[in-house]
């Protein structure tokens, strides 16, 4: 039915239950949601409607809401999401907009991609490609 459950270790607030310590029960997080990315300690959530909720660890501005403040519940971030991965310390958001037929990748975080300077006051999410005719992305992190 599209609802996240999270268990284990919650150090940083990452399982989104609102609490911090270890769960050895699953715990219901959200509802309406397609996919989950985990990153070292932060976890993302994509859902029904092309939201991306994130939670957890947020020292290098990971969790994409132009902050570097910590979360223990899940908060909208971004919209218009077709998918989403979560690094250690990073997060990727593609969006794609019907009526430009544009596909575009967005990083938030600690991700040196090396294709733009980062200012490290700044943690909004930056936008690293932007193309027409994409059918496909991918990430290779070797």
């Amino acid at each position: 039915n599209g609802t996240a459950f999270t268990v284990g270790r919650n150090k940083e607030g990452q399982l989104g239950d609102g609490t911090y310590g270890f769960k050895t029960k699953p715990v219901s997080v959200l509802e309406d949601v397609v996919a989950v990315a985990a990153g070292a300690y932060h976890t993302v959530f994509l859902k029904e409607d092309s939201t991306v909720w994130t939670v957890g660890s947020n020292v290098y501005g990971q969790l994409g809401d132009g902050s570097t403040v910590g979360k223990n519940v899940p908060t909208k971030v971004f919209q218009g999401v077709t998918s989403i991965i979560a690094g250690e310390f990073y997060t990727l958001f593609v969006t794609y907009d019907e009526t430009t037929e544009v596909t575009t990748l967005w990083s938030a975080g600690l991700f040196d991609s090396g294709l733009q300077d980062r200012d490290t006051t700044a943690w909004s999410p930056l936008q690293f490609f932007n193309e027409t005719e994409v059918q496909m992305m991918t990430v290779d992190m070797d």
